[in-house]
């Protein structure tokens, strides 16, 4: 049997790991284009080959969280034993860091940024005593994108300048 083990965060949470080895560089850069077209907000993308990392950075966070809703959901193909791993971690109540890829030393201030299942369709951001919290009902195929964006607002939330 093979031994899984995460890096945790401040909180006990999960930090998930890239999950990336399904993709390509440049079919994580063709996902996202497309992604950004459906949406209507094209981008030009590299414009040589020094700005293809910052490009392919952006794109290779993107195919993350899109496979991170997978894991999730129990819909990945050729699920990776660390995918498993936290998925079945996750069912079983752990933690996890809802924070974006390569956003692992961010703090929000009026939240912990962490997701937490509490029963079958019932969860839960933040952590009890912690700041923002928020109860509600998801399936496993939609509790990762619904996680995103109240992640997205109540971070966009924080940062805006207080009106006086």
């Amino acid at each position: 049997m093979t031994e899984v083990s995460f890096q945790t965060g401040p909180y006990g949470e999960i930090y998930p790991p890239p999950f990336l080895s399904h993709v390509t560089p440049e079919d994580a850069w063709r996902r996202f284009s497309a992604f950004s077209a459906s949406i209507g907000a094209p981008l030009d993308g590299p414009q040589n080959d020094a700005e293809k990392p910052i490009w392919y950075n952006l794109a290779a966070i993107y195919c993350h969280q899109m496979r991170l809703r997978e894991v999730i959901a129990g819909t990945a193909e050729n699920e990776t034993i660390e995918e498993s791993a936290i998925r079945l971690a996750v069912q079983h109540g752990y933690s996890m860091s809802i924070r974006p890829l390569g956003s692992e030393n961010s703090d929000p201030k009026t939240f912990a940024p962490i997701l937490t299942r509490l029963e079958d369709d019932l969860w839960r951001i933040g952590a009890p005593d912690n700041g923002r919290t928020l109860i509600f009902d998801a399936t496993p195929a939609d509790v990762i994108e619904r996680a995103q964006h109240l992640y997205t607002e109540w971070k966009n939330e924080e940062e805006k300048p207080a009106i006086r």
